[in-house]
């Protein structure tokens, strides 16, 4: 029963529904097996597993849409259907670790009944609050589709809450609620993959708030923006190690904080920390030297917006190289996706020009002992 998702069940899960099969009781834990079905035509209660949410952005009309939306403030709700707003504004209430249970599914894979254990949060609603017809999950699970890409693109703090997994429960063919995975968790060597329990996200949860707290401290001794976003930059490539320990952590910012993140982790960091900061700062995906990659945008006093890539300032070992750079430079190495070469954001050609404060300030890190002293001219 302890059994968690397989390589083989976890692959099915991510890009395929579940087939039928009957449900029972679990004797071992005592709670309810929820079968897993793959419409919603049939009398009973059960639970619909879909695949990743870049199926939907995949679609050209959806994917512009979302990312189009990036204009004001660097996140994408503007660009949500109304249905997907709708739903967006209701659930994110329920996203806090303490709502995170255990859910019992069962499943036929290659014709052999398995009992999968995944941890999740289920949130009961009325989707006709939404604009939607409870019987139409194509509608339900574009609208959820929607709900779990923005969490992934504007939602850095949200690191324990999957975005390839998305669920919903149905009753006599209605669907009455919403399930939101757990991340899932690397088991490269038991041979099985399983998605993060409530102990493991809130542990992660604290150990990532502790780590922010202490940089955010450090970073808020400088006088401007600029410097505060050199000395994160600067902390990050000194403290992470390029690389994959853990898919759930080294994916997002609790990687960053334990040291070894891939792309993904060291862009969702940056993001983050210069969010707690006040500076507005989104996510960018698209590729680089022909591999999938993420770094950051950033909107600087002067009204324009620029980019920085803390995964390669730290691969290069040249720490200011992608730094609030121009677009042109950038795109000597980098490229869009070609959704989100039409995403709102309008990125200048240029790097920021850095307007040195006018007083002497000497800030002392962990890692180095900076000086400034500039004085301006009129």
């Amino acid at each position: 029963m302890k059994k968690f998702v397989s390589l083989l069940l976890a692959a099915a899960m991510l890009f395929g529904m579940l087939n039928v099969t009957g449900s029972f009781e679990t004797e071992e834990n005592g709670r309810e097996t929820v079968t897993a079905k793959s419409d919603v035509s049939e009398e009973g209660e059960y639970i619909l597993v879909y695949r990743d949410p870049y199926d939907y952005v995949g679609e050209a009309q959806n994917g512009m849409r979302l990312y189009a939306a990036q204009q004001a403030d660097g996140t994408h709700k503007a660009g949500m259907s109304d249905a997907a707003k709708l739903m967006y504004d209701y659930v994110t209430p329920f996203f806090d670790t303490s709502n995170i249970a255990p859910v019992d599914i069962t499943a036929e894979i290659d014709g052999s009944k398995t009992v999968l254990t995944l941890n999740a949060i289920t949130v009961p609603c009325d989707v006709t609050e939404f604009g939607l017809d409870p019987k139409d999950t194509s509608a339900i699970s574009a609208a959820l589709r929607e709900c779990l890409l923005v969490n992934q693109l504007d939602r850095p703090d949200l690191h324990w809450l999957s975005y390839e997994l998305q669920s919903m429960r149905a009753v006599n063919g209605r669907v009455n609620s919403l399930l939101f995975f757990t991340t899932l968790s690397d088991g490269r060597d038991t041979g099985y993959y399983e998605n993060i329990t409530k102990e493991k996200a809130e542990t992660n949860a604290a150990l990532v708030d502790e780590w922010k707290k202490g940089i955010i401290a450090q970073a808020k001794k400088y006088p401007d923006s600029y410097s505060m976003q050199k000395y994160i930059n600067e902390t990050l490539c000194n403290t992470i190690t390029y690389g994959v320990d853990d898919i759930s952590e080294s994916y997002c910012v609790v990687g960053a904080a334990k040291g070894k993140a891939v792309c993904e982790g060291y862009s969702k960091a940056f993001c983050l920390l210069l969010r707690e900061l006040g500076i507005t700062c989104a996510m960018v995906t698209g590729t680089s030297q022909n591999q999938p990659h993420a770094w950051n945008g950033v909107l600087m006093e002067d009204g324009n917006w620029y980019q920085t890539d803390v995964t390669w300032n730290d691969s290069t070992g040249i720490h200011m190289r992608y730094f609030l750079s121009g677009e042109e430079f950038m795109l000597q190495n980098h490229s869009y996706d070609a959704y989100e070469a039409n995403l709102g954001i309008d990125f200048s050609n240029t790097a920021y020009v850095y307007a040195a404060p006018t007083e002497s300030t000497t800030v002392t890190t962990e890692f180095t002992t900076e000086t400034t002293t500039e004085t301006t001219t009129e």
